[in-house]
C-alpha cells in the first residue's frame, strides 16, 4: 500500500509535489532495512584423529555436545560430518582430500569475527589432533 506525503493532493506541505512512498516497511527492499544483522560464520573442521575405541568416541562427542549447547542460540548449524573428500582442480579430480581434508563444519552466528574465534578456540575437535578453520559467510543475492 501507498500514501501520499503531505496534504492529500495538494503535495507536501513545503510545495513539493506529491509522490508515493511506502507505507509498509517491508515493502522496502532491503538496502532500506537499518537494522544490523549479526553475520554467520563457518567454521570448518580439518584433520583430527578418529577416537581409538567407542569409550572414546562417546566421551569425545559428549564434550562435543556440550560445546554444542554451550553455544546456545549461537549455533546455527551445529554441526555436519563429511564423507571423505575429493579435491577438482583444473588438472583433473583428485580421490585423496590430501592430509588435511575437511572432515566437518558449523556454523556459528557472532558479532564479529573475534567472537567466532573465541567460540571456535573452545571447540573440543581441536583436542583430537585436528585444526579448525573460521571464515566469515556472505549473503548472496540472487
Amino acid at each position: 500500500m501507498f500514501a501520499l506525503p503531505g496534504n492529500g493532493d495538494k503535495g507536501h506541505q513545503f510545495g513539493m509535489p506529491a509522490m508515493l512512498v511506502p507505507v509498509n516497511s517491508n515493502m522496502m527492499g532491503p538496502q532500506f532495512k537499518k537494522e544490523k544483522t549479526v553475520p554467520n560464520y563457518i567454521i570448518a573442521y580439518h584433520g583430527g584423529k578418529k577416537p581409538e575405541s567407542p569409550e572414546q568416541g562417546a566421551e569425545q562427542m559428549a564434550r562435543w555436545k556440550a560445546w554444542v549447547e554451550g553455544l546456545g542460540e549461537a549455533a546455527v548449524n551445529p554441526g555436519t560430518p563429511l564423507m571423505k573428500t575429493r579435491i577438482v582442480s583444473t588438472t583433473g579430480i583428485s580421490e585423496d582430500g590430501g592430509p588435511n581434508s575437511m572432515s566437518g563444519f558449523s556454523v556459528v552466528k557472532a558479532e564479529s569475527m573475534d567472537s567466532a574465534l573465541e567460540m571456535a578456540k573452545a571447540c573440543p575437535f581441536l583436542d583430537t589432533g585436528g585444526t579448525l578453520e573460521v571464515a566469515e559467510m556472505m549473503e548472496m543475492q540472487p
